[in-house]
């Protein structure tokens, strides 16, 4: 995607896009023309490796949650270079449903239908919703069923315009990327749902996506102080989870309230001696300083 902002373009000396160079393209820089999601797309490229060696150092930002299935990318990147770097929308721009207000303001625009750009989420031509987990990008399928209302509190106005992006580095033989893409039965096991038990697939997959984004690596952004598998019984492992707003002891009686869990008080003492811990390390929620995080 290097033609379409040349903010790359004083750094760079290879450029592989589905377009022909622009008129003011600079001379200095090798344009390869091919889509990226098939292997042929990549042919001029790799035969320049093949002649020259590896590049240096590869950028792919904001490209591939525009693409049906990025593994082609992802796969190719350190067959091409040595090293690089990746950007993406993150769940709380991805989720947010406030991605249409910068455009309706800037064309002053009051229609009828202006209000429809707030009705759904994230950028209509977005195939996926990517997030941090386990020092990998994760990236979850951005079906309709991100449209539960159960999204609304995993994002709000500030995360989205403050966290937008995500950026990853990476070098040597495989980027830390980690597509969804072979059906939910591959999201259940990796959220540790059970496989089987629930009246739908539609049900299945979306706990499945609700488990995966509220249990991330950038929970602690959006309020979740803490994400606790309990043992239940015969009913199995459920998610504790512990959120700012409320006095922890109350969210334990919720829990054990809810699934019958008996041993309340020592579940009670554990979860403090795990928060005070937490909270030495932690950001609070609401009181990130902007500037620090994005250095």
């Amino acid at each position: 995607g290097g033609l379409a902002d040349p903010w790359s373009w004083p750094i760079a000396n290879t450029v592989l896009d589905f377009t022909d160079p622009f008129a003011n393209f600079p001379a200095n820089i090798t344009a390869h023309k091919g889509d990226i999601t098939r292997a042929a797309g990549w042919s001029s490229v790799l035969s320049e490796v093949t002649e020259k060696g590896k590049f240096d150092f590869v950028i792919c930002t904001h490209t591939l949650e525009d693409l049906h299935d990025p593994q082609m990318v992802v796969d190719m990147l350190p067959r091409v270079a040595k090293a690089g770097a990746i950007a993406v929308p993150s769940r709380f721009l991805e989720l947010s449903k406030v991605v249409a207000e910068s455009t309706i303001k800037a064309l002053n625009y009051t229609g009828s239908d202006s209000q429809l750009g707030y009705a759904f989420r994230g950028y209509f031509h977005h195939f996926w919703v990517f997030t941090v987990s386990q020092s990998q990008l994760i990236a979850v399928p951005k079906s309709n069923l991100v449209e539960d209302p159960f999204f609304d509190g995993t994002t709000d106005e500030d995360l989205s315009h403050n966290f937008g992006e995500l950026q990853i580095y990476w070098s040597g033989p495989s980027v830390p990327v980690r597509l969804f893409n072979n059906g939910y039965d591959d999201l259940q096991a990796y959220a540790n749902l059970p496989t089987e038990g629930f009246y739908s697939d539609h049900i299945a997959g979306l706990h499945a996506i609700r488990e995966t984004i509220s249990d991330d690596d950038l929970s602690i952004f959006s309020g979740l102080l803490a994400s606790v598998d309990v043992q239940v019984g015969p009913a199995g492992i459920k998610k504790l989870r512990l959120y700012d707003d409320e006095d922890p002891a109350s969210q334990v009686r919720k829990f054990c309230s809810t699934h019958e869990y008996a041993n309340c008080e020592t579940l009670h003492e554990d979860i403090l001696k795990y928060i005070r811990i937490l909270e030495r390390e932690r950001v609070p929620f609401k009181k990130v300083d902007v500037t620090e995080l994005t250095k």
